[in-house]
């Protein structure tokens, strides 16, 4: 979460001339919180009562964690395709050559691709994720 706000408040530096754009990191800023606490604090109310969360022989009920994991999944690759396309119309504001703005946008989405994967990547060889 942290990560992904200082990245839009690097943004926010950047922006002077359109309320438009700054408005939208704002929305995005909010929506990037809103998410991530709901999906930090989920595990208290994951199982009723509380214990059966690592006691399975408890009676009580738990609701499916995978409906949490999709959601928590969907909202970061939303907010991470967001954010990578956010700039955008800030390096297209930029008195540069055609060429030159093709080429900054596309090394500046190509690196936010390349960490994303890198993280994906390595969640997918690793066995014990908890770990």
């Amino acid at each position: 979460m942290l990560t992904k706000l200082s990245v839009l408040a690097f943004y926010l530096r950047f922006v002077t001339t359109s309320p438009t754009l700054k408005y939208l990191i704002y929305a995005t800023m909010l929506i990037v919180i809103i998410y991530s606490l709901v999906a930090s604090w989920s595990w208290l109310y994951i199982c009723q009562p509380m214990a059966k969360y690592w006691d399975f022989t408890l009676a009580g009920t738990c609701i499916d964690f995978k409906i949490i994991a999709i959601f928590s999944g969907i909202m970061n690759s939303a907010t991470d395709a967001t954010i990578l396309a956010l700039p955008v119309p800030i390096l297209w504001d930029l008195r540069l050559p055609m060429l030159q703005k093709i080429g900054t946008t596309i090394i500046m989405m190509t690196g936010g691709l390349c960490v994303r994967m890198l993280f994906v990547g390595g969640l997918i060889l690793t066995r014990h994720i908890v770990f």
